[in-house]
């Protein structure tokens, strides 16, 4: 790899009529070499490995529950919740329709958080998840999968894979998967993956950027991800070691890369810019403004607020004209106020605790007509509780006005919402709004909304009810999101594909794949229903899988996880990283290529031998 120029440029930050000068670095990288071509078909994951942390975080002085924690009940003595709604009127617009829904797993194992995303060609779905890859038909039906442990092991790759992305490139009609690799600044990369078909169960072209390109105490975090014409633009959080991602926050970083190369799996083009800030403030978490339809833009949009604020107006529109092979790229930055304000939002309760909301940053906007539509979580000003905001910046190229509405459930909390445009027409401009849903009544699940710019929103529907609450670490706070996917099908216009995730009767959350249609174009329902042995209750009442949990007091080394026959015999190496989150973690893996038989798993760190579980399969 070649770094050829590094030069400070001019951001212009635009507050009506008011303009300031900064400057952000920009550094261009050449051969970026590809660390390996593989074939999806060929990844043999016979076990579909899962390790996962039960533990909720310790509090300690800078750590993420302890921050969190006094955030939200900060919010809980200051804005209470309660009951009341705003007046409204019976909506006269219909709401969505599901044309399928089926499960976004292969492998019934999850991770946490669950971190789910999707991309289609409309022939394929990719299901994407914080546990494994899952490619299937536009159907449902099972082509290809295989667990991230897996994927780190072909590529040779150590430590943990985590918050997956992914993508359809309709110009080149070729899927793009983004995900990390290891969470400290001597183990962090953004492993980028190129279909070299549009096949996505075929060959893969993979590149390893550093995610540490200060070479200092920082790592990267929360990946978002655009495709332009010319460029894969990826966007990521510097953390620094040893805090959580709300206070050790560094910058937001934008990786520019030729998407041409990756596609061909030849040497990688990219731009890296860096110091990109609203008066002495770095701009944090850089959404992509995604093309709505078919045509992809030259240049991109990036949507960023005052995400931790109780209550603020504020929103930041940027702007990166130029693609990869522009050598006058530039950066413009606008101050946007919005006429209704949005809030850091409360957690979210269920049954039993509450769901983790976060904060109020941007999760999703597209561009369209010279308008911006876009979603994300907020405090809901009525009644305090958790909903979300769906905002529109009108006139991009002029006064950009914008226009931000809350949208609440009648009897309980949304989050995490995704949206997509679902116009058929010129001129059409009309959306699906999808999201979680939960009450202390009602279990955990996936809802839907409609909205014409016209006649406004339909009446929310549930497209996925929840069988029970989440309950998957200790503690009463859950994981909710951190993100999902959604993505237009362009194969069928009026329609979209989702995917969420609802608690099933063990309180897992478990992703759900659905296709919705807007209702002038609506076609009956088929739902794939999970077989019975796909949901799994913990302690494993069947064969198929096999659940153990062990404590670590402290961050190990070297840890790996064997497995023994009856006579002590090594039958294989399940599982190996160099660091596992301390407190009480689950293993699980696949044991239906296993002989009958009497087993030993082991759980190792060094010589010293940290768990040992017993395993007995019949025929």
């Amino acid at each position: 790899m070649r770094i050829i120029t590094v030069i400070a440029l001019s951001i212009s930050i635009l507050t009506g009529l008011n303009s300031q000068k900064v400057e952000f670095k920009k550094e261009r990288l050449e051969g970026v070499q590809k660390i390996a071509t593989i074939n999806f078909n060929d990844i043999d994951d016979p076990y579909f490995i899962n390790l996962k942390n039960l533990e909720a975080p310790a509090v300690s002085g800078n750590s993420y529950k302890k921050y969190l924690s006094e955030l939200k009940e900060g919010l809980t003595l200051s804005h209470p919740k309660n009951n009341n709604l705003p007046i409204s009127k019976r909506s006269i617009v219909n709401p969505p329709e599901t044309i399928s829904s089926f499960s976004g797993l292969i492998s019934p194992d999850v991770g946490i958080p669950l971190d789910n995303h999707l991309a289609t060609n409309g022939g394929q779905v990719i299901s994407a998840m914080n546990s494994q890859i899952a490619i299937k038909s536009s159907g449902g039906d099972d082509l290809v999968g295989f667990s991230l442990e897996s994927l780190a092991e072909v590529l040779n790759l150590p430590d943990r894979f985590f918050d997956p992305r992914v993508l359809y490139d309709t110009e080149a009609d070729r899927f793009i998967i983004v995900f990390l690799h290891g969470s400290d600044s001597e183990n962090t990369n953004i492993i980028v993956a190129f279909s070299a078909t549009n096949d996505a169960t075929g060959d893969w072209h993979v590149y390893e950027l550093t995610g540490n390109p200060n070479n200092d105490s920082t790592w990267t975090d929360y990946p978002m991800i655009n495709v332009t014409q010319t460029d894969l633009v990826v966007t990521g959080n510097l953390i620094f070691d040893n805090q959580p991602w709300q206070t050790g926050f560094a910058e937001t970083v934008l990786w520019q890369i030729d998407k041409t190369n990756g596609y061909a799996g030849v040497p990688l083009v990219t731009n890296l810019y860096q110091d990109i800030v609203s008066g002495s403030t770095f701009i944090r978490n850089l959404c992509p403004v995604e093309s709505a339809d078919e045509s992809l833009e030259a240049s991109t949009y990036f949507l960023s607020n005052r995400n931790f604020s109780v209550e603020n107006d504020t929103f930041f529109l940027v702007e990166l004209r130029g693609g990869i092979n522009d050598p006058n790229t530039s950066i413009e930055i606008d101050v946007l106020i919005s006429d209704v304000a949005y809030g850091v939002p409360p957690n979210a309760e269920m049954f039993f605790g509450e769901l983790q909301t976060n904060d109020a940053r941007v999760l999703e906007a597209f561009y369209l007509d010279n308008e911006i539509q876009f979603v994300g979580n907020t405090r809901n000003l009525s009644n305090n509780k958790a909903g979300i905001y769906h905002g529109t910046i009108f006139d991009v190229s002029g006064g950009r006005d914008v226009n931000l509405r809350h949208i609440i459930g009648p009897e309980f909390e949304i989050g995490y919402p995704g949206i997509t445009h679902t116009g058929i027409d010129p001129g059409e401009n009309d959306v699906i709004l999808t999201f979680g849903h939960t009450a202390k009544n009602l279990n955990t699940g996936i809802s839907a909304v409609y909205y014409d710019p016209v006649f406004g929103y339909s009446d929310i529907i549930s497209i996925k009810e929840g069988e029970g609450y989440i309950g998957m670490i200790s503690g009463p706070l859950e994981r909710w999101g951190d993100y999902a996917g959604s993505q237009r099908d362009f194969s069928d216009p009026g329609t979209c594909w989702i995917s969420g995730f609802y608690g099933n009767s063990a309180r897992v959350n478990m992703p759900w794949v659905v296709k919705l249609t807007r209702p002038s174009t609506a076609t009956p329902v088929l739902e794939q229903e999970i077989s019975n042995n796909e949901i799994r209750v913990f302690p494993n009442p069947v064969a198929e899988r096999f659940s153990m949990t062990f404590e670590i007091g402290e961050l190990s080394s070297d840890i790996e996880i064997l497995l023994f026959n009856q006579n002590g015999a090594l039958v294989d190496k399940l599982y190996a990283s160099t660091s596992i989150k301390s407190g009480l973690n689950e293993f699980s893996f696949d044991t239906s290529t296993l002989s009958a038989g009497h087993y030993i798993i082991a759980v190792n760190s060094g010589r010293t031998k940290i768990a040992s579980q017993s395993l007995i399969l019949s025929e």
